[in-house]
């Protein structure tokens, strides 16, 4: 064919097929001309398609496959072929779905064992001298149940039995800094502790990360929208720990039940992540929750030594508590800054 018989006509063509979904190569062979020749025609005349439409699903597929779904349950949600989704998990994330060599079968009971006790990906890996993803699948063809992407591929360290026992004044103040901001959260098998704080207050965020992970204070994430720092620890060791202390969803969370020498200090770090100073009025609000309420109400004046009536509730909120009196004001700067 010359470029003579290639006419405004059969471009027309061309393009009906192509927006029809058949490729360059297959309009090509059909009208005996180049894949590059169709494509140079066709070039402003139709939006063309991306040459790997699937890739975009690269992310999602791997977060289902790490939760436990096979290729083929991937396939049929999203209408695609099981090939489809095996060969975009094999270029995009490594993933080897076929042919794995069975030479670490010894180390399976390991592998289970750890990731039962609730020891994510990375500590089996660093234990035991195998990647992340080798015990992945050996866990998966085991119909071991995993748990969420985010979880299961943490990359930092997690002292996840630091709260199993709160048996120090600094543990005491930390589970003071974590309710203040924290809360825990379960979705998807996903079990998490997750903060928030604004961007003025990352200091308390700073300090709950510095504890409990070796995570980097320059890689807790910013959301800029709202100005303020959220971020999260996965692991259900730390959820479990922290709900059976009184943590929850905030408007579910308790006081917790602490040994008396240890409440003060979980008190000065509860007020110095949940109380701010209106310096302008000279008045002070400590967020609270209903369920947290009385107990918190107590503590205060009990331990900081404040007439009750000076603790009000805050009348745009069912559980805050505002301080108005200038003694008991400073009674409570002076103790979180103690």
């Amino acid at each position: 064919m010359t470029k003579k018989d290639i006419t405004a006509e059969l471009i027309y063509i061309w393009k009906e097929e192509y927006e029809a979904g058949a490729s360059f190569r297959k309009i090509g062979e059909k009208h005996g001309v180049s894949k590059a020749t169709v494509g140079k025609h066709l070039t402003g005349v139709v939006t063309f398609r991306e040459k790997a439409p699937h890739k975009k699903y690269a992310d999602e597929w791997y977060e289902l496959y790490l939760s436990g779904w096979s290729k083929s349950a991937i396939a049929k949600k999203y209408n695609v072929s099981a090939v489809s989704v095996g060969k975009i998990l094999r270029t995009e994330k490594g993933v080897e779905m076929q042919g794995r060599k069975k030479e670490l079968m010894h180390l399976l009971p390991t592998f289970k064992s750890l990731y039962e006790e609730g020891y994510d990906l990375t500590y089996i890996s660093d234990k035991t001298g195998v990647s992340r993803q080798a015990i992945l699948n050996y866990l998966n063809d085991a119909g071991v149940e995993i748990r969420s992407y985010s979880e299961s591929s943490r990359k930092y360290e997690v002292d996840e039995e630091f709260f199993e026992e709160i048996d120090s004044a600094y543990k005491a103040y930390i589970l003071g800094l974590v309710f203040s901001s924290g809360n825990l959260l379960e979705h998807y098998k996903s079990y998490s502790l997750s903060m928030v704080v604004k961007k003025d207050r990352v200091s308390i965020l700073e300090e709950i990360f510095q504890v409990l992970t070796n995570k980097k204070t320059e890689e807790l994430l910013y959301v800029s929208a709202d100005n303020c720092y959220k971020d999260r620890i996965c692991s259900l060791k730390l959820y479990n720990s922290l709900k059976k202390l009184g943590l929850n969803f905030r408007s579910d969370m308790t006081f917790p039940a602490l040994e008396e020498k240890y409440l003060e200090h979980f008190l000065k770090g509860y007020l110095k992540g949940s109380s701010s100073f209106a310096s302008k009025r000279g008045y002070l609000t400590i967020n609270s929750e209903p369920l947290f309420y009385e107990s918190l109400v107590n503590s205060i004046s009990s331990i900081i030594d404040i007439d009750k009536k000076y603790l009000r509730k805050h009348k745009y909120s069912t559980a805050s508590i505002t301080v108005y009196q200038k003694e008991s004001v400073e009674k409570i700067k002076n103790f979180i800054n103690s």
